[in-house]
């Protein structure tokens, strides 16, 4: 629904002759805008003292009234669309040139989850999550780490999350598998992106809630190790969900968790690399979600 909307102010942005974004915005007798160069080059065309208007074919005379609201409007959508644009190319450079190939480690992964042959995919057992919720036990997430860990140069994976209600996907320290149960952060050496049911959460401290007006299907994890910087991204949605900046002193791991006793379908998997490169689009839609912080940090219980 917002990327409709938005699509739809776009073309509302746009002038009807030269198809483009309008510049020197002007509005004639009928209440049509257009660029005020493409109605010059339009009234050249006859010296009668009215012209059809090239959207309502309405006669109207030859008087203009400048549109400057909606000019001011058109130059920030241009400036978006520039960034917007500029970002996207960033995404899939990074796609093409440090995607990594990873897989889940068996010898990681909480008895609760269950892998795929390929180590792609994580999911639920629904044998152990019957065993537990007839003991009554709390809500808690299974965790598996990645086979590889980084302790240097740039590299980026994709994880479809799809309609799971609670997991986390990030990187966390060699050394937490030390620390037992405790509330992911940076300064407990995880660096995470959460959702919780319907909330989607940096896992700062205190944690960050993103307020979105898409949900996610996709993330994207770019590392870059020198830079000391981990950013997520929201593939789908073609935009920028957050970026974490911090010292990385040990080596860092991919980590992955779902909720073990949710009803909903819980998996998630690792996209392996595409052999194509995406074809970008010609502009982006939205910026698709907006930041505020609240307290209370959720935890995770790494295996």
């Amino acid at each position: 629904m917002a990327s409709y909307l938005i699509s739809n102010l776009y073309e509302g942005l746009k002038c009807p002759i030269c198809l483009d974004f309008f510049t020197c915005t002007t509005s004639i007798e009928c209440g049509h805008t257009f660029c005020t160069g493409c109605l010059y080059e339009l009234i050249m065309k006859t010296s009668k003292s009215k012209f059809s208007c090239p959207k309502c074919l309405k006669k109207c005379r030859k008087t203009f009234r400048p549109n400057q609201p909606l000019e001011a409007v058109a130059q920030s959508f241009r400036l978006l669309r520039l960034h917007m644009g500029r970002n996207l190319q960033l995404r899939h450079v990074i796609k093409r040139k440090f995607q990594e190939e990873i897989c889940l480690d068996p010898e990681t992964a909480h008895p609760g989850i269950i892998l795929s042959e390929d180590m792609k995919t994580m999911k639920g057992s629904e044998s152990w999550k019957k065993l537990h919720c007839a003991m009554e036990m709390p809500t808690q997430c299974g965790t598996v780490l990645a086979t590889q860990s980084f302790t240097s140069g740039r590299h980026y994976w994709e994880v479809t999350v799809g309609k799971s209600s609670a997991w986390d996907v990030g990187l966390c320290k060699t050394s937490i598998s030390k620390t037992g149960q405790v509330s992911p952060c940076p300064s407990t050496g995880f660096w995470l992106l959460s959702r919780r049911q319907n909330n989607y959460l940096i896992c700062t401290r205190p944690r960050t809630v993103i307020s979105l007006k898409e949900k996610f299907n996709k993330v994207g994890i770019f590392l870059d190790y020198e830079a000391e910087e981990i950013v997520f991204y929201d593939v789908d949605n073609r935009c920028q969900i957050y970026t974490f900046t911090g010292s990385f002193l040990e080596p860092l791991w991919p980590i992955f968790s779902i909720d073990l006793y949710s009803k909903d379908e819980n998996l998630l998997t690792i996209d392996p690399i595409s052999d194509e490169a995406e074809e970008a689009p010609e502009h982006d839609h939205d910026t698709c979600l907006e930041i505020s912080s609240t307290g209370e940090p959720q935890s995770v219980t790494p295996m």
